[in-house]
């Protein structure tokens, strides 16, 4: 039954186990590797009232080896954009939170001094554009019962410190 107060379907699925999967996407580290934005959205989490766009990036021709080795593979960037200055007030938030979406827009030749509108315009205006950024690979981390995070022992990659593409 379809609820025009519910935006999307309700479905009854059951999904199995999930203990068994592992990740075996992850990458070495890897620096000044040329990329391009294959698409980007912008994400809202009013929970933790902070709003982030996420890069899909393709790794380009010359591979992260300089000879095509993982040409074509799709990496994410996510960077914080904004955050409420009324409930994120720590010295983090107000001078390190956005560094590498300034960074971003520097390598894809936007004033980092000037306001940005983001919208779906903005969003398919990326799509192709070329940056250069290193690959991170970093240990995902979950809260242990002291409230201290820990590593898992399962890793990610991560886009870090994006230049402009010469």
């Amino acid at each position: 039954m379809y609820d025009d107060n519910v935006p999307y379907d309700v479905v009854d699925l059951e999904v199995p186990p999930s203990d068994d999967q592992i990740g075996g996407d992850v990458i070495d580290a890897a620096q000044r590797i040329r990329f391009s934005v294959k698409k980007a959205t912008l994400r809202y989490n009013k929970d933790r009232d902070v709003a982030s766009l996420s890069i899909q990036s393709r790794v380009g021709a010359l591979g992260v080896d300089g000879n095509g080795k993982y040409t074509n593979k799709i990496l994410f960037g996510e960077m914080i954009v904004w955050s409420d200055p009324e409930t994120k007030t720590s010295d983090w938030w107000k001078k390190q939170a956005r560094f590498p979406w300034k960074q971003f827009q520097g390598a894809i030749g936007l004033d980092a001094a000037s306001a940005t509108k983001i919208n779906d315009s903005f969003l398919l205006g990326l799509e192709g554009k070329e940056f250069i950024a290193d690959i991170k690979k970093s240990e995902m981390k979950e809260k242990g019962e002291d409230g201290k995070y820990v590593g898992t022992g399962d890793f990610k990659n991560e886009l870090a410190n994006y230049k402009k593409a010469e």
